[in-house]
């Protein structure tokens, strides 16, 4: 499965990225046992949101992008090493950081759009 999420460039924002990051790892590794999997991205810290461990990575630019193609095995290795370490699946904690990402998500839009409008008005002026 070759896989070119959002990666925060021109489509996503960092914490719903994160959440599907998250949630996309929970998935492979629950449906998609002795699959391989591809994942291009630019943010290669939301590659560790997936706790997978990956086995090889390209790195190459896109257009002025750095990017990198990282390889995986969603295999029966990869769900004992979660079996051994509970804490590699969504636990309650991620679940609080991503839900606490999107509050200040929605903050900041606010506070954006009424510095937005303060503007506008400023230059109607």
């Amino acid at each position: 499965m070759l896989f070119n999420p959002p990666y925060g460039e021109r489509i996503g924002e960092l914490p719903e990225l994160v959440e599907n990051f998250v949630l996309f790892g929970q998935k492979l590794k629950a449906q998609f046992v002795n699959w391989r999997v591809a994942i291009l991205t630019a943010n290669i810290d939301l590659l560790a949101m997936l706790k997978l461990s990956g086995f090889k990575r390209y790195k190459f630019k896109n257009g002025p992008l750095d990017c990198q193609l990282a390889l995986y095995n969603v295999d029966e290795k990869q769900l004992e090493k979660d079996a051994v370490n509970p804490q590699s699946s969504f636990a309650e904690q991620d679940s609080d950081f991503a839900n606490r990402l999107k509050k200040n998500r929605k903050s900041l839009k606010g506070q954006a759009k009424i510095q937005s409008n303060r503007l506008l008005s400023a230059v109607r002026c």
